[in-house]
């Protein structure tokens, strides 16, 4: 005679495990052992190798660099150059990686494209990975300089070997200083530079004014100068941003007392994050010898949605 089906058991199952219908299994109770199965896994997937312009990208982990990103983590790739130096690098949302993850913007560069020449000498603060300040470094031909400043000395070790135009001075330098200039422009005399990029400056507090004022003493009459703040905007048009408007006044300050003055002044953005784009008056008796000053639509041409 057939046991009678226990209530809970469904029509069509056969239980040949040896336990009571309902009982967990080893494996319900353990779910780490699945983690250390699909960790090991992935251990033994394949990891890519990307080779960009004879550099040589090879992952360290086998979980997708997209993914990882997405995450907020960072993945770590073994690179090598070739000029045969390695090194280890984690590429991260704070460090891009353009080769591996496209050229991507480069609207705080192209901002003061319009009112640079071949042959000026520009200053480049947080200059981040090395792509940015190549391409600005092309526009300024053999004839101009850019003195790029990075506080990550793991980005301007790879920078120096990913790119290494002539006409660069890429140098590892404290820009978190909460009161001082950075010491790199110490030595640097007024008027040193015909135009500025500052990617990250501080929304707010006496590290924005003392790198504020430095950037403003270096601005040669004439010359231009995009400032982005460091943190993003939470407005559906970032040029809203209420901080703006401390940014305005304190550079208004800056030119009342250290003259020339401003002769343009505009909000811009790039992408969620604000800033403002200066062009700085001329001498009294320097009336643009060079030409006229930049004036009309190019001057906002720059702005990035």
């Amino acid at each position: 005679m057939t046991p009678a089906r226990p209530a809970d058991q469904p029509l069509g199952y056969r239980n040949t495990s040896g336990r009571r219908v309902g009982q967990a299994s080893d494996s319900d109770s353990t779910p780490s052992r699945s983690r250390l199965w699909r960790w090991l896994l992935a251990l033994s997937r394949t990891r890519r190798i990307v080779v960009v312009q004879g550099v040589r990208y090879e992952e360290l982990d086998a979980v997708p660099l997209r993914r990882a990103l997405s995450r907020g983590m960072g993945k770590r790739y073994r690179v090598r150059f070739p000029d045969r130096a390695k090194m280890v690098l984690e590429v991260s949302g704070a460090r891009p990686i353009a080769d591996l993850l496209g050229a991507g913007d480069l609207g705080e560069f192209t901002l003061v494209d319009p009112l640079m020449r071949p042959g000026d000498r520009v200053l480049l603060l947080h200059a981040g990975t090395g792509h940015g300040a190549a391409w600005l470094s092309e526009r300024l031909g053999p004839t101009g300089a850019l003195v790029a400043l990075e506080p990550d000395a793991a980005s301007v070790r790879y920078a120096r070997h990913r790119y290494h135009p002539a006409n660069t001075a890429l140098e590892v330098c404290d820009l978190h200083s909460p009161t001082t200039a950075p010491a790199a422009l110490i030595g640097e005399l007024d008027g040193a530079f015909d135009a500025i990029v500052h990617r990250r400056l501080p929304g707010e507090g006496p590290q924005r004014e003392a790198q504020l004022a430095e950037c403003w003493r270096l601005l040669c009459p004439g010359g231009v100068m995009a400032v982005l703040l460091a943190s993003p905007s939470g407005h559906h048009d970032p040029r809203e941003d209420p901080r703006l408007r401390v940014l305005e006044d304190a550079i208004k300050e800056l030119s009342q007392e250290n003259s020339p003055g401003f002769e343009r002044m505009e909000r811009v953005r790039v992408h969620a994050r604000c800033g403002v784009l200066v062009q700085r008056g001329f001498d009294d008796e320097e009336e643009d010898d060079d030409g006229p000053s930049p004036s009309g639509p190019d001057f906002g041409e720059g702005q990035r949605v």
